[in-house]
């Protein structure tokens, strides 16, 4: 079975936990595991996103595209609350919610992946 871009992030991340956090913010290595909730990716500013990414509708300090969407990603006991929290252990979660969101806006653009040196 092939792998997905998600599946391919956690197992990345795996190997560099010292790295979540700079992939959470936009730049170069934004990973799209931490990918706003909505129609828009928004790759450039997540401050200037209609919607927030998973760890920020948790906390909720966003919403998602939906208020269903927004109240499933609340209840979600499994994600941690601000991306300082994020953990490897935390990242199958992230990769199902994107895909789940992937499914719900089937006009979303399709994930990249950062180029990175390390693999």
């Amino acid at each position: 079975m092939k792998k997905d871009v998600y599946t391919k992030e956690v197992e990345y991340f795996e190997k560099h936990p010292e790295e979540i956090y700079q992939a959470w913010t936009f730049g170069s290595e934004h990973s799209p595991l931490f990918d706003a909730c909505g129609v828009v990716r928004c790759e450039r500013s997540l401050f200037s996103a209609p919607y927030g990414c998973l760890t920020q509708v948790k906390s909720t300090n966003s919403e998602a595209a939906t208020p269903a969407l927004t109240k499933a990603i609340q209840s979600d006991k499994t994600l941690p609350s601000h991306p300082r929290f994020i953990e490897p252990k935390h990242l199958p979660r992230f990769a199902y919610w994107q895909r789940k969101i992937d499914k719900m806006f089937k006009t979303r653009p399709a994930p990249k992946a950062p180029a990175r040196a390390k693999s």
